[in-house]
């Protein structure tokens, strides 16, 4: 009898379990991976951030620009949920070089002049992504 009882109380506890796990997991969400290669006037950049922004989501996703000029965006959920974005594209952060005297030395957006000030803010980028299930290949052409 006291095993019965015991095996309820087990059963029970994994019960109240499963249903707390049930209640913090949402459904699994499509979503979408985009790659794709980032250059200005046909020239391949080597540096700098492009991220995919959608405010009314409530998403944003940088992906680090390699030394070839290429990016993967992705998420921990293995991509991006599918929906349009703006994409801009910045400059990576470097110690200041010119600290000043009286606090810590901090950050500030490398200089590259191959990144033009439009493509740099929401408002003003003439890119939009719209993100698909699965794979999704997305250049970014800047101009001048």
């Amino acid at each position: 009898m006291s095993i019965s009882i015991r095996h309820g109380w087990g059963l029970a506890g994994i019960l109240a379990l499963l249903l707390t796990i049930g209640c913090f997991l949402k459904p699994i969400e499509p979503v979408g991976s985009v790659t794709g290669t980032v250059s200005y006037e046909g020239t391949p950049l080597d540096d700098g951030i492009v991220s995919f922004i959608n405010y009314d989501q409530g998403v944003r996703v940088d992906a680090e620009i390699q030394p070839d000029g290429t990016y993967t965006a992705t998420t921990h959920k293995g991509g991006l949920p599918l929906t349009e974005y703006k994409v801009i594209v910045f400059p990576p952060e470097i110690p200041d070089p010119n600290p000043s005297g009286t606090s810590e030395p901090g950050l500030v957006l490398k200089t590259m002049d191959n990144i033009p000030k439009q493509y740099r803010a929401p408002k003003t980028t003439p890119l939009t992504c719209q993100v698909e299930a699965g794979e999704n290949a997305f250049d970014v052409e800047m101009k001048n």
